[in-house]
């Protein structure tokens, strides 16, 4: 049996181009950034470490 992934939102944005960014929690400890809702695979934590991945977020934005 497979285990049920539940993704939710944290935080969303939208960087200078356009893009829609988002923090994702995937219910199991792990987290990353999704631009336009597809996953960054270079933005993905196992063991999801907030400021770590918040930080994340508002670069990809263009915010830091």
């Amino acid at each position: 049996m497979l285990a049920e992934t539940r993704e939710r939102v944290l935080l969303t944005g939208t960087a200078p181009n356009g893009d829609r960014v988002d923090l994702v929690g995937y219910g199991d400890r792990r987290c990353g950034i999704y631009r336009n809702g597809r996953p960054d695979p270079d933005r993905q934590w196992e063991s999801c470490d907030l400021d770590a991945s918040t930080a994340a977020l508002m670069q990809t934005l263009g915010l830091e």
